[in-house]
Parts: C-alpha cells; sequence; structure tokens
C-alpha cells in the first residue's frame, strides 16, 4: 500500500509538470512516426483528458502526420490513468512512403517559388500569395491535412494550416498555429525577425483575388477580424506591429515581394504600382490604356492577371 501511494504521488508530480507534457508529447509523436500500435503512456500518469491534450497538440503541430486519422483509444485502470494509446492509421507502411515521396516534391514545386536571397518576409508573402491562388477550401471538410490538400487542391483549415507550416519550415522560418474553439478554426503564428504573427490564410482565400486581412497582423488585430476566442500555442504573444495599418491588410490583389515592398497589378485602374508599405505613396510603374478586345465588340473587364517574380525583375 505504501509504495502504490508513493508510484501514485510521483506521477501525479510528473504529469502536472511542464516539462514532462513536452517530454509526453515528443514521446507520442516519436511513437506515431514509428507507427506503433499500441503505445504505452502508463509511466506518465496521466489522466484521459491530459493525453487527449498531448495528442491534440501534437496532430495540429506536425504536417507528416497525415496518415494518422483523428481517432484513438485508450486502455484505463482503476484510477483513472491512462495504459494505453491504440492509434488508427489511414494508409500502410509501404503505402506511406510513396505518399511521403509525393507530398516532399510537391512541398519542393511549390518552394521553387522563394529562395535564399529573400527576406523571410518575402518568403512568408509569397507561400501565402501562392497558396490563395493555387488551393479552395473543402465546404466537405473530408480533406483536413496536408496530403488531402495537395492531392486535391482543397482542404479545411486544419489542411491549409499544416501545409503553410510545412512551407515555412521546410524555407526556415519558425511558425506555431492558434485555434478558436468558439469559432471552430486554426490557422498559422509566424515568427518574423523575433516578433510573431497571426497569418490565416484560409480566410484569405477569397474568390476574386487574393486578400491580406488576415496576414501578419496583432493579437488585438486578429481579434477585432472575429477570431474570437483564440489561444496562441505554446504562450506565444503576437504583438509585431511592422506591418499594422500599412496598405497590405487592405490590398484585395495578389502581391510580389520585391525589394523592400510589393508590386501588384490593380486590375480596376488597369496599373501595377510599387508600394513600400511604410506609408509612403505607391508608385505607378506601369498602366495599361488599352482593352483586351473579347470579340463581338466585348472587352474583358481587367487588363491584368497577376505579377510574377523572374529573376530580379517584376
Amino acid at each position: 500500500m505504501i509504495l502504490a501511494l508513493f508510484l501514485i504521488s510521483i506521477l501525479s508530480v510528473s504529469a502536472d509538470s511542464s516539462q514532462n507534457k513536452k517530454y509526453i508529447e515528443k514521446y507520442i509523436a516519436e511513437s506515431l512516426d514509428l507507427m506503433l500500435d499500441r503505445i504505452d503512456v502508463y509511466e506518465f500518469g496521466c489522466r484521459e483528458s491530459e493525453i487527449f491534450d498531448a495528442i491534440d497538440k501534437v496532430m495540429k503541430s506536425n504536417p507528416d502526420f497525415y496518415y494518422v486519422a483523428n481517432k484513438f483509444y485508450y486502455s484505463l485502470d482503476e484510477r483513472g490513468i491512462v495504459e494505453e494509446i491504440t492509434p488508427t492509421y489511414t494508409y500502410s507502411a509501404a503505402e506511406i512512403k510513396n505518399i511521403k515521396a509525393y507530398c516532399d516534391g510537391e512541398i519542393s514545386k511549390i518552394l521553387f517559388s522563394v529562395d535564399g536571397r529573400m527576406s523571410d518576409f518575402q518568403k512568408a508573402l509569397t507561400l501565402h500569395e501562392y497558396m490563395c491562388e493555387n488551393f479552395e477550401y473543402d465546404t466537405s471538410f473530408k480533406n483536413c491535412n496536408m496530403y488531402d490538400l495537395l492531392r486535391t487542391g482543397s482542404g479545411t483549415c486544419q489542411a491549409f494550416t499544416l501545409t503553410y507550416m510545412e512551407l515555412l519550415s521546410r524555407a526556415g522560418i519558425e511558425s506555431s498555429y492558434a485555434y478558436s474553439d468558439e469559432i471552430m478554426h486554426i490557422w498559422n503564428l509566424v515568427r518574423l525577425d523575433g516578433e510573431w504573427y497571426h497569418v490565416d490564410i484560409t480566410w484569405d482565400n477569397i474568390d476574386v483575388g487574393v486578400s491580406h486581412k488576415n496576414f501578419l497582423l496583432t493579437d488585438r488585430e486578429i481579434l477585432d477580424n472575429e477570431h474570437r476566442g483564440f489561444v496562441n500555442a505554446n504562450g506565444v504573444e503576437c504583438k509585431g506591429e511592422r506591418y499594422s495599418g500599412t496598405s497590405l491588410q487592405s490590398n484585395p490583389y495578389k502581391c510580389v515581394a520585391f525589394k523592400n515592398g510589393v508590386v501588384y497589378a490593380d486590375n480596376i485602374s488597369r496599373s501595377v504600382y510599387f508600394d513600400l508599405l511604410d506609408g509612403s505613396e505607391k508608385t505607378l510603374l506601369y498602366r495599361i490604356d488599352e482593352l483586351w478586345e473579347k470579340g463581338e465588340g466585348r472587352y474583358y473587364a481587367n487588363s491584368f492577371s497577376s505579377p510574377i517574380l523572374a529573376g530580379n525583375k517584376v
């Protein structure tokens, strides 16, 4: 009896430790990476809610776990301590090898649009624009991971978040995530020049053009954009104000990061502008006065699609 009470005491202290929580998450992630059928967690002395939180964080932080279904079973002892976790895998080891090669190839293709000469801001913007232009929101709510998004071209907010997280990581940019149970939503946190910002690609993915209303926002700004009840993972605080109030956040067109600003095509005025994002007047680079004829006396409404970056030229 004394031994049992001592063991429970040690386990309870261990489970309450923030350092131990990180170790549990690391242990579960490594076990899922090895595709273990059963994960023994009894030594941690965790209750079901603690294990659920650990698994939830692991799944939200690891884009590569597209083969792990959101279905876990637990076994409990008589005190309610979790003994084992039984994961559900959606693909075999052989299938995962091929899927991983496919995902790596698709991610590498997207990363062709960035290079080492770009600043982290330029990389984050370029990848944001690519995802908004090339992927759609999945209204069926079936495509919830990176593989689903890359394979079908559509995905839920979780698929967008995980894919952007992977792209940023491969581009050398630190990122995390924020979520809100109140609005049932998840999005990215991005670290640029030592400051954290919110980026919600799902809400910036609009039918026409590219929104930047949810790109590089502070905690206060994302809250004002109707992201109610959110929680930043790992206690991150988004206080960076470098882009607060700049014209970028109200720009509805695809932007190309160029030098210290952005270039974009305004389809209403049929003009191409350069904007330093510092409050100064934007610079007119080019204007098309002619309309593109569509035939039968009709003309296309817009003269541009969007600018692209080719080497050091737009």
